[in-house]
């Protein structure tokens, strides 16, 4: 069984994969627009919506991300940020230390990626897009 995480955001979900898509060297962002949805009853695409992305994914190793746009008055409320972490884990302390680099270059330490007491290499970041990312080293801890 796989768990995958969704994310929505409020109109840059496009932008968003491909930025992830960069820092994280994953496939290409498969993108379904509002636009290319087929006549519903149960929703209206408006002019606004068209270009937003309904659907997108991208590979990451062996998971999925997927994405969405939540379009302007829909019933959903979104709330960016603290109601989603993403947290990878690795066994290579210098893989998750390069992305949390290219995450910092526009985004917030909170707290610095580094030796712990569980783990060899630990840290989090707040990206751009309000997203909180933790990685956490599975080798051991170097005595």
């Amino acid at each position: 069984m796989a768990i995958s995480v969704y994310m929505n955001f409020p109109g840059n979900a496009k932008e968003v994969m491909n930025y992830y898509k960069d820092v994280f060297g994953t496939t290409e962002p498969e993108i379904m627009y509002f636009k290319d949805m087929p006549p519903s009853d149960h929703m209206v695409v408006t002019p606004e919506m068209e270009n937003m992305v309904m659907h997108g994914s991208i590979q990451f190793k062996e998971n999925w991300i997927m994405f969405s746009d939540v379009p302007p008055g829909s019933p959903q409320e979104l709330k960016m940020g603290n109601n989603l972490t993403m947290m990878i884990n690795s066994e290579s302390f210098d893989e998750l230390k390069g992305y949390f680099d290219k995450l910092v270059t526009e985004g917030q330490v909170i707290m610095p990626y580094e030796k712990t007491f569980w783990s060899s290499g630990y840290g989090m970041v707040l990206d751009k897009f309000g997203i909180t990312w933790q990685f956490n080293c599975d080798e051991e801890p170097a005595e």
